[in-house]
């Protein structure tokens, strides 16, 4: 079987070492093999079976190939013209294709895991997988484009690094000054930083998120994290579900939740991992109380107190007194915390690329879910939806 990764990310070491990390736990021998820009991965699995990666940057193959997608995928009749303009976008500035090779057997169970791993795979390098049917897919298996032009996304926003994305936005004082007081944090614990990386978005382009749509996000997720905490300790629907009601019938948070989200409580056996991946968003709900001045954020080395969040949460009659009893953060404070943020996950992912504890206690799980969480806040790619944010470093 032939799987296709395509990604962008300033060095191809970067995808070796996440592909390898992705299958190490069945994985035998690891053999990485160069030949100038490109890079070939070879894996040997514990059944003596193998999987083969095939890393390609070169530039001039890459512009040939992507513009052949883009001819591609220009032909269907999508309605949507904007989405697949964007979609198109973002073929084009893709700098990394990985061609996954692997002969399947009878094991259907291994062909599986195989294929969740690559969609692992493209979730840790925000890349896309285009798979056998001809089909475009995220990391979370959603398919953005068929060669019909059906798409699961009703809006995409393109994903790349600051060296590829032109944004004709130049860095004024006062992001020089808040990157330059991120510095002196890190430096003060020893934690690795690069001098040079910009924030992720600019303060002249930034329009935070209101306090009602904070508060109608907080809630919605609220309500999620109850219904993965139940699902993770009594692995019971029913009991998941009223609690979840609970929620609802304080917040009526049913309108609030994202596609994703309503997907996901509506679900008759919601696997294992998703309730447990869910249930990390209770540090995304840390940030939004954070946000509207409810609690504080402490240093991300442990992960936040759920009885504090809980506590809040249900002592309050409806969404209209959250809102009321609010002390929103100032545009200052959360742009200085996503700056932060953005140079604590840096420091995380050079961490684990080198095989390194993680610098100052440092917790990469509940950084990746800030981080989120406050993307979210600044609205990242023209304030996207929550489905739709992405974190870069």
């Amino acid at each position: 079987m032939n799987i296709t990764l395509y990604t962008v990310i300033g060095r191809n070491r970067d995808v070796a070492q996440v592909i390898a990390d992705t299958f190490s736990q069945v994985v035998k021998k690891a053999e990485l093999g160069s030949n100038g820009n490109n890079k070939k991965l070879l894996i040997t699995f514990k059944d003596d079976t193998t999987m083969e990666f095939f890393i390609n940057m070169e530039k001039s193959f890459l512009e040939e190939h992507l513009q052949s997608m883009i001819n591609f995928y220009s032909q269907n009749s999508m309605e949507d013209k904007k989405l697949q303009e964007q979609i198109l976008k973002q073929i084009a500035i893709f700098n990394c294709c990985i061609g996954c090779r692997f002969v399947q057997n009878d094991i259907e169970k291994r062909t599986n895991f195989i294929i969740n791993s690559m969609f692992v795979v493209a979730q840790k390098l925000n890349g896309l997988l285009f798979m056998p049917d001809n089909c475009l897919y995220d990391g979370k298996g959603k398919m953005l484009i068929s060669p019909t032009g059906k798409s699961e996304f009703t809006e995409y926003f393109p994903i790349g690094n600051s060296d590829i994305l032109d944004r004709d936005i130049e860095e004024k004082e006062c992001d020089i000054e808040r990157r330059e007081r991120s510095i002196e944090k890190l430096k003060e614990k020893n934690i690795p930083f690069m001098p040079k990386l910009k924030s992720s978005i600019m303060e002249e382009e930034v329009v935070l998120r209101n306090p009602n749509e904070i508060a109608a996000r907080l809630v919605a997720l609220f309500g999620v994290c109850i219904f993965s905490e139940v699902m993770c300790s009594r692995h019971n629907i029913r009991d998941a579900r009223k609690f979840y009601d609970m929620v609802d019938k304080i917040y009526h948070i049913k309108p609030y939740l994202s596609p994703e989200e309503k997907k996901y409580v509506e679900s008759e056996n919601p696997p294992e991992w998703v309730c447990i991946d869910k249930s990390w968003r209770y540090e995304c709900c840390q940030v939004l109380l954070w946000a509207l001045g409810y609690v504080d954020l402490p240093y991300p080395d442990k992960v936040c107190n759920v009885e504090t969040i809980a506590r809040i949460m249900w002592t309050m009659d409806d969404l209209t007194e959250i809102i009321k009893k609010s002390k929103p953060r100032s545009k200052k404070e959360i742009l200085d915390e996503a700056d932060l943020i953005l140079r604590y996950d840096w420091a995380c992912v050079e961490a684990r690329i080198k095989k390194e504890e993680m610098p100052a206690g440092l917790n990469e799980g509940v950084i990746k879910e800030r981080h989120y969480a406050l993307n979210w806040l600044i609205g990242i790619n023209n304030r996207a939806s929550w489905d739709n944010v992405t974190i870069n470093t």
